[in-house]
């Protein structure tokens, strides 16, 4: 069997898909496990010794809708628009199927057929870039949210951002640009007690260096990864046409192309996996005062094993 196994999704019947959920980085904390923060511009020190105003932690909860779920033969961004006519799926739907991943806890994704026998090159995914998460954080000091109360507890609340600031439209709703200026813009509510974390979504957005200036619906090239290279495409709500803008990017479709190309036989079993990376970024600020500005929702990685 071949493994990349991190965050792992089994493939076992046609009803459902398990998950699990692991990460990586973190900020330095005390020991009680509050996050160390400091009343000056670089508010936080990762455990590289890295001074900045963000952490990257584990999320509560990390929430994807899919779409597709296959295995193809041919690579789907190869074109544009995005082809899926050489996959054969797991899933495909128009409508989402909602995955929420907590760690160590397993959780279920449906699934409504197996892939046809034969040898495929590539897997996709087609995820709504609306990316969600539950957090909830505790500091060293109090540290101030969106209603401008502070405490040591800061938790998610029901905003929408984008990871280039300059989405104004969205299907899951209009994304806010958070400000200090306007406190209710923050993507985090503090206290002296944890609030309830609710979701919290980030649209990924845009792929260019410069969001400012630029728009880019492609990853810059491939990544390199355990058993193959991944890439990806914004797609407009069609799940086809090439997003042209932020206001139209609505869909990612991610493509894992196999180093050996995989062969499914009627004995095949599956492990479809996510490796979630610095997958919450916990952003804050200093200005009088120690500000949660957000939890970004950050993607993810994948990768496939298949065994006879």
């Amino acid at each position: 069997m071949r493994y990349f196994l991190l965050i792992f999704i089994v493939i076992s019947s046609l009803t459902s898909i398990n998950a699990k959920a692991e990460t990586d980085t973190t900020c330095v904390r005390n020991a009680s496990g509050e996050i160390i923060v400091a009343a000056q511009s670089n508010v936080v020190t990762d455990t590289d010794g890295n001074l900045g105003d963000a952490c990257q932690e584990i999320p509560d909860v990390y929430r994807l809708q899919f779409y597709k779920v296959g295995l193809c033969t041919a690579d789907p961004l190869a074109s544009d628009p995005t082809d899926y006519s050489s996959c054969s799926f797991f899933l495909d739907s128009t409508s989402a199927s909602v995955l929420d991943i907590t760690m160590p806890a397993s959780s279920s994704l449906p699934i409504t057929s197996l892939p046809a026998i034969g040898t495929y090159g590539y897997m996709v995914l087609l995820i709504s870039n609306a990316l969600q998460l539950q957090h909830t954080e505790v500091f060293s000091a109090d540290v101030k949210g969106s209603d401008g109360v502070a405490g040591k507890y800061c938790s998610t609340n029901s905003n929408i951002t984008s990871y280039s600031g300059f989405k104004t439209q969205g299907v899951i709703g209009n994304p806010v640009n958070p400000t200090l200026e306007t406190l209710s813009t923050l993507g985090m509510t503090c206290g002296s007690t944890a609030p309830t974390a609710q979701f919290t979504t980030e649209y990924m957005d845009n792929f260019a260096d410069d969001p400012s200036n630029d728009f880019v619906a492609d990853t810059p090239g491939a990544y390199t990864l355990t058993g193959g290279t991944m890439k990806g495409r914004l797609t407009q709500v069609d799940n086809t046409t090439t997003a042209t803008s932020v206001d139209n990017s609505e869909r990612l479709a991610v493509v894992f192309t196999f180093t050996t190309p995989q062969t499914v036989t009627s004995a095949s079993q599956y492990d479809l996996n996510f490796k979630i990376q610095d997958s919450v970024s916990v952003d804050l600020s200093f200005s009088t005062a120690i500000y949660a500005i957000k939890s970004g929702a950050n993607p993810f990685q994948i990768y496939m094993g298949i065994s006879n």
